[in-house]
Protein backbone atom coordinates (compact mmCIF):
# COMPACT_ATOMS: atom_id res chain seq x y z
CA UNK A 1 0.00 0.00 0.00
CA UNK A 2 1.69 3.42 -1.31
CA UNK A 3 2.26 5.80 1.31
CA UNK A 4 -0.40 8.73 -0.16
CA UNK A 5 -2.01 8.84 -3.52
CA UNK A 6 0.36 10.82 -4.84
CA UNK A 7 2.54 8.61 -7.33
CA UNK A 8 4.08 11.18 -9.00
CA UNK A 9 6.97 14.12 -8.43
CA UNK A 10 6.34 15.89 -5.13
CA UNK A 11 8.89 18.03 -4.60
CA UNK A 12 11.99 16.22 -3.91
CA UNK A 13 10.53 12.92 -4.63
CA UNK A 14 11.19 11.15 -7.82
CA UNK A 15 8.89 8.43 -7.59
CA UNK A 16 7.25 6.06 -5.34
CA UNK A 17 10.24 3.82 -3.88
CA UNK A 18 11.43 7.02 -1.89
CA UNK A 19 7.46 7.08 -0.65
CA UNK A 20 7.89 3.44 0.40
CA UNK A 21 11.63 4.24 1.83
CA UNK A 22 9.66 6.92 4.07
CA UNK A 23 6.81 4.61 4.84
CA UNK A 24 9.07 2.55 5.58
CA UNK A 25 11.32 4.79 7.45
CA UNK A 26 8.67 6.35 10.00
CA UNK A 27 6.33 3.04 10.54
CA UNK A 28 8.79 -0.18 10.53
CA UNK A 29 12.67 0.48 10.99
CA UNK A 30 14.12 0.80 14.05
CA UNK A 31 16.23 3.80 14.46
CA UNK A 32 19.47 4.29 17.28
CA UNK A 33 17.83 6.51 19.79
CA UNK A 34 19.66 7.36 23.07
CA UNK A 35 18.82 6.27 26.37
CA UNK A 36 18.05 7.00 29.26
CA UNK A 37 21.90 5.87 30.67
CA UNK A 38 23.56 7.34 27.70
CA UNK A 39 23.90 4.36 25.68
CA UNK A 40 22.18 3.60 22.31
CA UNK A 41 18.91 1.34 22.11
CA UNK A 42 17.55 0.37 18.65
CA UNK A 43 13.67 0.81 18.71
CA UNK A 44 11.11 1.99 16.39
CA UNK A 45 9.68 5.41 16.89
CA UNK A 46 6.83 5.83 19.48
CA UNK A 47 3.34 7.29 18.03
CA UNK A 48 2.93 10.41 17.07
CA UNK A 49 -0.75 12.00 16.52
CA UNK A 50 0.64 15.02 14.07
CA UNK A 51 2.46 12.20 11.94
CA UNK A 52 -1.25 10.29 12.23
CA UNK A 53 -2.87 13.27 11.00
CA UNK A 54 -0.30 13.64 8.06
CA UNK A 55 -0.66 9.93 6.60
CA UNK A 56 -4.85 10.36 6.69
CA UNK A 57 -4.44 13.65 4.63
CA UNK A 58 -1.91 12.04 1.99
CA UNK A 59 -4.20 9.10 1.82
CA UNK A 60 -7.48 11.23 1.38
CA UNK A 61 -5.64 13.38 -1.46
CA UNK A 62 -6.23 16.86 1.34
CA UNK A 63 -2.89 16.80 2.37
CA UNK A 64 -1.30 20.39 2.62
CA UNK A 65 2.36 22.04 1.55
CA UNK A 66 3.52 21.04 5.10
CA UNK A 67 2.05 17.82 5.24
CA UNK A 68 4.77 17.31 2.07
CA UNK A 69 7.34 19.01 3.78
CA UNK A 70 7.08 15.93 6.85
CA UNK A 71 7.77 13.36 3.93
CA UNK A 72 10.96 15.73 2.77
CA UNK A 73 12.29 15.54 6.49
CA UNK A 74 11.65 11.86 7.03
CA UNK A 75 13.51 11.36 3.89
CA UNK A 76 16.37 13.48 4.17
CA UNK A 77 16.73 11.30 7.93
CA UNK A 78 16.67 8.31 5.84
CA UNK A 79 19.41 9.16 3.62
CA UNK A 80 20.83 10.45 6.42
CA UNK A 81 21.22 7.09 8.15
CA UNK A 82 22.15 5.67 4.80
CA UNK A 83 25.14 8.10 3.82
CA UNK A 84 26.46 7.88 7.95
CA UNK A 85 26.28 4.32 9.08
CA UNK A 86 26.11 4.55 13.16
CA UNK A 87 24.91 7.63 13.56
CA UNK A 88 22.24 8.61 15.97
CA UNK A 89 18.51 9.35 15.50
CA UNK A 90 19.93 13.10 16.88
CA UNK A 91 22.23 13.19 14.62
CA UNK A 92 19.91 12.33 11.88
CA UNK A 93 17.24 14.51 13.15
CA UNK A 94 19.06 17.60 12.80
CA UNK A 95 20.44 16.97 9.47
CA UNK A 96 16.86 16.61 8.66
CA UNK A 97 15.92 19.49 10.06
CA UNK A 98 18.32 21.52 7.68
CA UNK A 99 16.87 20.03 4.69
CA UNK A 100 13.14 20.32 5.74
CA UNK A 101 12.38 21.49 8.97
CA UNK A 102 8.92 19.86 9.69
CA UNK A 103 8.75 20.11 13.42
CA UNK A 104 8.42 24.04 13.73
CA UNK A 105 5.82 24.68 10.91
CA UNK A 106 3.38 21.94 11.76
CA UNK A 107 -0.03 22.37 12.14
CA UNK A 108 -2.21 22.32 14.47
CA UNK A 109 -3.75 19.07 15.49
CA UNK A 110 -7.71 19.01 13.26
CA UNK A 111 -8.39 15.75 15.00
CA UNK A 112 -9.07 14.71 11.48
CA UNK A 113 -10.59 10.64 11.27
CA UNK A 114 -10.29 8.73 8.06
CA UNK A 115 -12.71 6.15 7.09
CA UNK A 116 -10.11 3.17 5.79
CA UNK A 117 -10.96 1.63 2.82
CA UNK A 118 -11.40 -2.70 3.25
Amino acid sequence: MPFGRRTTVVRGFVGRDELQAVKQHLFFEEHPLRSVDGGIVHAGCDPNPDIAEVRIRLKSGTHTDVDLLLLEHELAEHRYYQAHPGSTYTEAHAAAAKVADWASNREPPRRENYTWEN
